[in-house]
């Protein structure tokens, strides 16, 4: 697979399935964690961040980090 030969739309699908990264959100005043995934989607919603590393690594995800 050539990474410069895929569409907008598949580019975004990459790593879907596999890569999720830990945000932390405010929820109604309340600091919560969201795992997301690759495409920014919610996945889950977590008290705490080590309770939103449990969720990821429970789901089999890879964490990445983003800066």
């Amino acid at each position: 697979m050539n990474i410069r030969e895929l569409s907008s739309q598949e580019f975004l699908q990459l790593g879907v399935n596999h890569i999720a990264y830990i945000k932390s959100v405010n929820i109604a005043g309340a600091k919560v964690y969201a795992v997301q995934s690759a495409d920014g989607k919610t996945l889950y919603l977590e008290e705490s961040f080590d309770m939103a590393v449990g969720a990821l690594q429970s789901s089999d995800l890879n964490g990445v980090l983003l800066h």
